[in-house]
């Protein structure tokens, strides 16, 4: 599985094993950006719409609940105005987290997540800001974590509560489950492609 960071809180995942290969949006573009054409599967806020997309071919989910597509299965689970998104990848759990404005998941929402492999987190000042986004990266425990929409000094902030040196961004990233350690986080920083 291919990662890549396409703008300030949209990424693009590729799955080139599976078959049939998928393409997955996360995210709104960015303001004068559109969504690559490619993408079979749309992930966006609640309610959100994206124009530009064929929807012959690509599928926007917006709303919670439970969807399976292309053999992907999506769990949307609301959070007063948000949505969180759980993607399972033949076993690789990914949980998008993106405009949250308060740092707390309750309990219940956070047992519904389960194992978490990847965790793409919001770092932003508006709306969670560093110090609240550690508190849940602590709370989901996951595997891995890709920061985004941040300001360099809210990442530099972010990675020292974790205990991280500053890192160089990466264009992309290949994620193996069998490549992620069974204890500790690994960050990655994701520059835009």
């Amino acid at each position: 599985m291919y990662i890549t960071r396409l703008g300030s809180k949209q990424f693009l995942i590729k799955d080139k094993i599976k078959q049939p290969r998928v393409n997955i949006i996360l995210g709104q573009p960015d303001q004068k950006k559109k969504t690559p054409p490619e993408a079979d599967i749309i992930l966006v806020g609640l309610g959100e719409s994206v124009s530009g997309i064929d929807q012959a071919k690509s599928c926007l989910i917006n709303l919670p609940g439970e969807y399976d597509i292309k053999d992907v299965f999506i769990r949307g689970i609301q959070d007063n105005s948000h949505i969180v998104y759980l993607l399972d990848l033949d076993g690789q759990k990914i949980v998008y987290l993106s405009g949250l404005a308060k740092a707390e998941l309750d309990d219940r929402r956070i047992e519904q997540l389960g194992d978490v492999h990847l965790l793409i987190i919001s770092v932003d000042g508006d709306g969670l800001g560093p110090q609240a986004a550690v508190k849940l990266v602590n709370r989901i425990e996951p595997r891995m974590v890709i920061p985004m929409d941040y300001k360099a000094d809210e990442l530099n902030q972010f990675l020292k509560t974790l205990g991280a040196e500053k890192q160089a961004e990466e264009s992309s990233l290949q994620l193996q489950l069998d490549s992620l350690p069974e204890e500790g986080l690994i960050i990655k920083v994701l520059g835009l492609s």
